[in-house]
C-alpha cells in the first residue's frame, strides 16, 4: 500500500489519517487550518493503535518504567482498512488493523454532530493463543504541533487539572520544556510525562484530562476519559512532534494485566477529544458538550435546578427528626426545594464507623423515617438521604459478616479507613443492596439520594481464577457502576447526588449517572469559591453542588461570600438556618430568588475564568470572576469573589461584555456597582467579599 492519507470533517475539527501499513496515526486541526500543516509534520507520525502485550519487548531505549508506548507489539499489526458510517446525526469511523496470531484491533472514532469525539479501541480475539494485554489507549494523537517545523521550543504548553480531597481542579500549565518533554540531541530516546491515579477515587491527584496548546497559532488539544478506576494521561516526544494519550493505567503505571482469551474481545473506556482555535476555557466547554449530551432522562425537577438544603453542617452526623423539623420550616422559607438528611441516621455512635446495616435509628426517628419524609413533603419540598453502601463500617455488625460478601486481596478481606467493601460481583451482594438501599428509598418516600464513597479499596482486589488483580479491580468497577445506574432506571424520578469524598468521582462516566455531585468537601472554607471556579472545566455548572453554609454568627460579607459562591454551581444551604436573624434570612432570600432567575444561565451557559491566578487555598489573595454567557442570547452572569488583600474598590475588565448593559446584582447592601465599557467597577468591597452581576445585551465574543 503506497502512502494513506484521509480526511474526515466533523463539524469545524478536521481528523487526517495518514501513513501506510506499519504505521497509521491520526491528528485533529481546526477546520480550514489543514493547509497550514508543515510539510515535515507528515514525518512526526505515531501509530493511533497504542498496545503493548506482556510477551514483547518496549520499543524504545530506556523507555521500560517510563512509557509503554510504541512497543515492539505494533510489529504484529498492519493497517487494513477504513469504514465510515453515518446514522441519524452520528458519524463513525472505524479503522482496522490485522494483527498476528488472528488477534486484530478496531479503532473508533465518534462524532454526534457536536463540538468533541469520543475515542475507544476494542482487541478481537480469533485465533487460538491467549496473549496478554498490559496497556491500550483509548485515545492517541501524535505530530503536534503539526503547524510549526522543527521542535518548536516554547510553543507548546501542557494543560492538567491537579486535585487533592477539598482542593480539586487546580489548574496546572507548564510549557512543555519545563516537563523536559523537548527532544534529546540524537531524537533516540523519548521523554515521557505519564500521570493519572490507581484505585476507585478517579480525580484524586489528577482529573483524567490533559490539554496541549500551541501558543503561537491559537490552537488547543484536549482529551478527558470517562472512566471510574484507575487510568493514566501521557505526554510523549521522541523526535520534534509531541503524542499525547490515554486509558486505563497500564502495567507499568496501575500493575493491569488481562488475557485475552480466544473467541473474546476486550474494549477500552472512551475517551473524549477536541481541537479548537482557542484557549483552555475554549477546549474545556467542547469537552463539556458530550456531558450535556449523554445528560437525558433527569427527573423533570431537576429543569429549574432547584436550591438544596443540606443538615450536614447543622447537625454533623447527628440528625434526628426533632432538629430536621426545626429546619423545615427555615429551608422552605428560604427558597429551598430538596431537603436532604445526610450521614448518621442509622445509628447512636460515630456516623463514619458504623453504616451498612442501613436500619434508621429509633432514637434519632422515634416514629420511623417515614414520618420524617411525609413531613417534608407536606411542607412542598423534595426529602433526600445520605448513603455510603458500597463500604461497611467497623462497628455495623454487618462488619464480620461472610467474607465472600467482600474484596479480598490475596485471600484477606481488604480494609481501609476502618471499612471493608461490599463485592459488587457477587450476586447476593447485589439483592442485599437493592433490598437495603432500593426498596429503602421507595418504601419511605424518598426522591432524593446523595450517595458518597470516602474511600478506595487499592490498586487491585481478587477475582475470579486465573484473573490478575488490577483487572479484577477494572470489573469490580464496572460492577459498582452498574447498580449505580440501577438506582435512576429503578426509579426514573429519583434525584441522585455522587459524592466521594467531596469530589472524588468527578469524571463523565459517573456524571452521566446522576443529576449532580458534590463539589468538594471544603464546607466553609474560603477556598470555595475558588474550587468551584475550577471546576467549569471539568464539570457542567448545573451538575456542582456549591455548599453555602450559613451561621447567625456570619456578618453580612460572610453571609454574601457564601451565598455568591453558590452561584457557581447548584447552591446547596446547609447550617443552623432557623437561628439566623431577620436581616440574614432576608439576605438569604434575596440570593435564592437571584438564583432561580440565573438558573437557565447555569444550565445552559458557557463559562470564563477572569482574574490573576490563585496562589495560596487557604489563604488567597487577588479576585476572580467567573462570566456564564448564554449561548443563544446576550444575556449573561458574572460571579465575582474578592479575597484577602481587596481594599475598598474592586475595579474589573470584562471584554466579552463591553457592550452588555449590567441590569441587577446580589451583594452587600452597600455595594454599588458602575459599568464603563467593558471597566465594571465595585464600591463597598473588602475582603472576602462576594457580588453576582447581571448583564443583557449582546456580549462581544
Amino acid at each position: 500500500m503506497s502512502e494513506y492519507r484521509q480526511e474526515y470533517r466533523f463539524g469545524d475539527m478536521t481528523a487526517i489519517y495518514h501513513g501506510g501499513p506499519d504505521c497509521m496515526s491520526l491528528l485533529l486541526v481546526p477546520s480550514g487550518m489543514e493547509a497550514c500543516i508543515e510539510p515535515d509534520a507528515w514525518q512526526e507520525r505515531e501509530s493511533l493503535l497504542q498496545i503493548h502485550f506482556a510477551e514483547d519487548e518496549p520499543g524504545c531505549p530506556y523507555t521500560a518504567g517510563v512509557s509503554m508506548r510504541n512497543s515492539k507489539s505494533l510489529l504484529r499489526f498492519r493497517f487494513l482498512r477504513q469504514e465510515e458510517e453515518r446514522e441519524g446525526g452520528r458519524t463513525t469511523v472505524r479503522t482496522y488493523f490485522l494483527g498476528s496470531d488472528d488477534v486484530s484491533a478496531v479503532h473508533t472514532l465518534v462524532h454526534h454532530g457536536n463540538r468533541s469525539l469520543r475515542s475507544s479501541l476494542t482487541i478481537d480475539n480469533n485465533g487460538e493463543s491467549t496473549p496478554v494485554l498490559q496497556m491500550a489507549a483509548s485515545f492517541s494523537l501524535s505530530g503536534l504541533t503539526p503547524f510549526e517545523s522543527g521542535e518548536a521550543p516554547g510553543s507548546l504548553v501542557i494543560h492538567r487539572l491537579r486535585s487533592y480531597w477539598s482542593a480539586e481542579g487546580r489548574h496546572d500549565r507548564h510549557v512543555a520544556e519545563d516537563l523536559q518533554l523537548d527532544p534529546s540531541w540524537s531524537r533516540w530516546a523519548p521523554k515521557s510525562e505519564r500521570f493519572g491515579q490507581v484505585g476507585t477515587l478517579p480525580v484524586r491527584r489528577f482529573f483524567p484530562f490533559v490539554a496541549a496548546e500551541d501558543t503561537r497559532r491559537g490552537v488547543l488539544w484536549a482529551a478527558q476519559l470517562a472512566w471510574c478506576a484507575s487510568w493514566q494521561m501521557e505526554a510523549y516526544r521522541r523526535k520534534d512532534g509531541l503524542s499525547l494519550s490515554g486509558g486505563l493505567a497500564d502495567h507499568e503505571f496501575g500493575h493491569w494485566e488481562k488475557e485475552i482469551r480466544p473467541g473474546t474481545s476486550f474494549s477500552t473506556p472512551e475517551a473524549i477529544l477536541t481541537v479548537c482555535r482557542g484557549d483552555l476555557d475554549d477546549g474545556c466547554d467542547r469537552l463539556l458538550d458530550e456531558h450535556r449530551r449523554v445528560l437525558s432522562g433527569l427527573p423533570e425537577s431537576e429543569e429549574h435546578l432547584p436550591v438544596i438544603y443540606n443538615e450536614y453542617c447543622d447537625s454533623w452526623g447527628n440528625p434526628t427528626h426533632e432538629r430536621a423539623m426545626s429546619q423545615l420550616d427555615a429551608a422552605r422559607e428560604l427558597g429551598a426545594e430538596y431537603f436532604v438528611i445526610d450521614a448518621g441516621w442509622y445509628s447512636d455512635s460515630y456516623w463514619a464507623d458504623s453504616f451498612g446495616q442501613w436500619t434508621p435509628s429509633r432514637n434519632r426517628f422515634p416514629e420511623g423515617i417515614r414520618a420524617t419524609t411525609d413531613r417534608i413533603r407536606e411542607a412542598g419540598l423534595r426529602p433526600g438521604i445520605w448513603f455510603e453502601y458500597e463500604n461497611v463500617g467497623k462497628k455495623s455488625p454487618l462488619f464480620a459478616a461472610d467474607p465472600s460478601c467482600f474484596l479480598t486481596l490475596r485471600g484477606r478481606v481488604l480494609s481501609a479507613s476502618d471499612r471493608v467493601f461490599w463485592n459488587f460481583r457477587n450476586p447476593a451482594v447485589v439483592a442485599r443492596l437493592k433490598k437495603s438501599v432500593n426498596d429503602f428509598l421507595r418504601e419511605n418516600g424518598f426522591g432524593y439520594v446523595k450517595i458518597d464513597y470516602n474511600e478506595t479499596f487499592g490498586i487491585e482486589c481478587d477475582g475470579e481464577e486465573g484473573e490478575y488483580p488490577a483487572e479484577s479491580l477494572r470489573l469490580q468497577a464496572l460492577a459498582m457502576q452498574r447498580f449505580f445506574a440501577g438506582l435512576r432506571e429503578d426509579q426514573p424520578d429519583l434525584v441522585v447526588e455522587n459524592c466521594s469524598s467531596g469530589g472524588h468521582r468527578l469524571e463523565p462516566s459517573m456524571m452521566a449517572l446522576c443529576s449532580m455531585a458534590s463539589f468538594s468537601d471544603s464546607h466553609e472554607c474560603v477556598d470555595i469559591p475558588i474550587i468551584a471556579a475550577n471546576l467549569h472545566r471539568a464539570v457542567l455548572p448545573r451538575q456542582s453542588q456549591i455548599w453555602a453554609v450559613l451561621r447567625e454568627t456570619d456578618t453580612e460579607r460572610r453571609l454574601v461570600y457564601s451565598l455568591a459562591a453558590g452561584f457557581l454551581g447548584r447552591l446547596c444551604l446547609s447550617g443552623p438556618l432557623d437561628r439566623l436573624a431577620d436581616w440574614q434570612k432576608e439576605r438569604v432570600r434575596a440570593a435564592t430568588a437571584f438564583y432561580r432567575q440565573m438558573a437557565p444561565l447555569l444550565r445552559d451557559g458557557r463559562s470564563r475564568r477572569l482574574g490573576p491566578p490563585v496562589l495560596s487555598y487557604s489563604r488567597p489573595e487577588g479576585w476572580q470572576c467567573v462570566v456564564v454567557l448564554s449561548r443563544d442570547s446576550g444575556d449573561a452572569v458574572a460571579v465575582v469573589h474578592g479575597f484577602g488583600d481587596v481594599g475598598s474598590t474592586l475595579e474589573l475588565e470584562i471584554p466579552m461584555l463591553a457592550s452588555a448593559d449590567l441590569t441587577a446584582w446580589f451583594g452587600e447592601t452597600a455595594l454599588a456597582v458602575r459599568k464603563q465599557g467593558a471597566r465594571v467597577l465595585l464600591d463597598g468591597t473588602g475582603p472576602f467579599c462576594g457580588a453576582v452581576l447581571s448583564f443583557t445585551g449582546r456580549p462581544c465574543t
